[in-house]
């Protein structure tokens, strides 16, 4: 029988580890303060119904995602959404270039700039409180709240 000891520091958690602790934290109660919203807006994507015919196996190579919320989130939101892995992206869909910026198929966006894993102001131009294009995308606001740096958006391919 073998076992293993572990040694190192005992006592309370470093200011960085509590920093942490505090953001996800923080990351997860602004989700569930927010799922009614970003279901309804999921529920209202126009191809939901066909999203079963996805090939769920492969699915970084299959169909553009329809949902995209900050990287802790992402297994929680296909779970408390009932998403197939394929519909929901960690991240931003947004690329760095307001120009260029575009997507396949109309999606929906939840930042949370406090939390969300982005550096800061990366997703600037998407942080509106009124219908905006950028790029070749219209960005639709459901829900813009600056003060807590929470957006959840309806974002449209604008060339379709």
């Amino acid at each position: 029988m073998a076992s293993l000891v572990f040694s190192g520091q005992t006592g309370r958690l470093g200011s960085s580890a509590v920093a942490s602790i505090n953001g996800y934290r923080a990351l997860q109660a602004s989700y569930e303060r927010l799922l009614p919203t970003i279901a309804g807006a999921v529920q209202r994507l126009p191809d939901r119904p066909t999203w079963v015919l996805a090939d769920n196996q492969t699915y970084l190579s299959g169909p553009p995602p329809r949902l995209y919320v900050p990287p802790l989130l992402t297994p929680r939101a296909v779970i408390d959404l009932g998403l197939p892995m394929w519909a929901v992206r960690n991240g931003s869909p947004f690329t760095g270039d307001a120009s260029s910026f575009q997507i396949a198929e109309t999606a929906i966006a939840y930042i949370d700039v406090n939390e969300g894993g982005d550096p800061p102001s990366f997703d600037l131009p998407l942080e509106v409180d009124r219908v905006t294009r950028v790029g070749h995308v219209i960005v639709a606001p459901l829900l813009a709240d600056s003060g807590d740096g929470l957006w959840i958006l309806e974002l449209i391919p604008a060339d379709s």
